[in-house]
């Protein structure tokens, strides 16, 4: 809609090179703002709906049609097309806004890399107290018992006899570990007293929230090391300098999936 009304209030040729010059002198501006600028100012998406209400009220300033013709001209079935979609929307808000006031979180953050929330789930298993989880948009990154006997417990897709276990066992002892992907740093908790841990993380402030908020790095077993870097490039520099490995474990994130295992792989 808001292309089609830009393109319907284009100028004459004369000026239309101005125009689209100023067209992409918008988006650029606009790229900028919600990429660098908005994390700086916002924990949350919030700048999508202030950019809904200026997009409303631009149509309206422009001299839409009246609300009351928008339901009139138009047949029976679109309209209650239109009254579903609005109910669905107006229900949306509501789970979003009920997840954003019971969801016990108690750190937010956001960055260029998108949004982190710790979160206590104390419903989880109240004898245990409840686990502690890392979430970045809608994806879990790793969770954490909060039960001190059971901090150490491999959590969601990290589960013993899973898929990583499954691997890890099958290499002796004294292994070279190397984990694109740090989140709660979850995968330390595999690690036994001979083995040699480093983890491949591409955001700094990931790694300071897995530290602050899980202990799975400070109670590791074996020997931990952070390398903040862009894991392909960090693994191959590290190469190179003669570390060697004998387990890789690709575990970056790659977008939101509607499956919790979906995007958690070894190699």
């Amino acid at each position: 809609m808001a292309h089609r009304r830009l393109y319907e209030t284009r100028p004459p040729e004369r000026w239309l090179t101005n125009f689209y010059l100023t067209t992409a002198a918008g988006g650029f501006l606009g790229g900028v703002s919600v990429s660098l600028i908005a994390p700086l100012l916002f924990k949350g998406y919030l700048e999508y709906l202030i950019l809904l209400l200026i997009l409303g009220a631009t149509f309206g300033w422009f001299g839409a049609e009246p609300f009351t013709k928008f339901w009139r001209r138009t047949l029976f079935v679109i309209a209650g097309g239109r009254v579903a979609l609005i109910g669905i929307l107006l229900g949306l808000i509501v789970i979003g806004a009920w997840r954003l006031f019971h969801e016990s979180v108690i750190y937010r953050h956001r960055n260029f890399y998108g949004t982190y929330r710790v979160v206590d789930d104390l419903s989880f298993d109240k004898k245990l107290g409840g686990i502690r989880k890392l979430v970045h948009g809608n994806t879990l990154h790793g969770a954490q018992m909060l039960h001190p006997s059971m901090r150490m417990l491999p959590t969601a897709y990290y589960y013993r006899r899973g898929g990583f276990s499954d691997v890890f066992e099958t290499t002796p002892e004294a292994r070279r570990v190397a984990i694109i992907g740090l989140g709660a740093g979850v995968l330390s908790a595999h690690m036994g007293e001979k083995d040699a841990l480093t983890f491949f993380e591409i955001d700094p402030d990931n790694y300071e929230i897995g530290k602050r908020w899980f202990t799975f790095l400070d109670h590791c077993k074996g020997k931990v090391k952070i390398v903040i870097g862009d894991g392909r490039l960090s693994i191959r520099n590290s190469i190179k300098d003669g570390s060697k490995y004998n387990l890789i474990t690709l575990d970056a994130f790659t977008g939101w999936h509607p499956h919790p295992f979906a995007h958690s792989g070894s190699l």
